[in-house]
């Protein structure tokens, strides 16, 4: 079983790839492996050298179910990933194999985050945020809106 080791689970290229000796100066990072059973790659988040969320790139949601079921028994919620575009996916995070709410990320040319939707369950939007980068490609801001705040004026003619 060969791992690959990157720095984003959204995209897994040249540019977000990780060497496996650099892994140590690394707080966090994601590795994936190819899964034959399923004809899809599988990805695990490592936080500190703890392993704690599975991503599965595919949408065969049935087959992913059945998988996760059996080989992740202490993972009760896990996400599927589809690329959109070249630099846009959607992931969808399932709890207790329900739908349990999804983001739209747009990235841009280096995968970072550019624009990010957050939906609940019922896949409605709950926030919206932009991210401003310094020249360093580190955040400076970013901009958050909030429809459940968001005040609407209505007018009758």
């Amino acid at each position: 079983m060969s791992h690959r080791f990157y720095t984003s689970y959204y995209f897994q290229n040249d540019q977000t790839e990780i060497a496996q000796n650099l892994l140590s100066e690394k707080s966090f990072y994601y590795r994936f492996r190819y899964e034959p059973l399923l004809g899809i790659d599988i990805g695990e988040r490592n936080i500190d050298g703890s392993f704690d969320a599975v991503y599965y790139i595919g949408n065969n949601l049935s087959a992913i179910i059945d998988y996760h079921k059996s080989n992740f028994k202490n993972f009760t919620s896990f996400h599927t990933l589809e690329h959109l575009t070249e630099l846009a996916v959607i992931v969808k995070t399932y709890k207790n194999n329900l739908f349990h709410g999804a983001l739209i990320v747009n990235c841009n040319n280096k995968y970072q985050e550019e624009k990010v939707c957050t939906y609940n369950e019922k896949f409605e939007l709950v926030e919206y945020r932009e991210f401003y980068l310094l020249e360093k490609e580190t955040v400076n801001r970013q901009k958050i809106f909030f429809p459940s705040i968001w005040n609407l004026l209505e007018e009758e003619f």
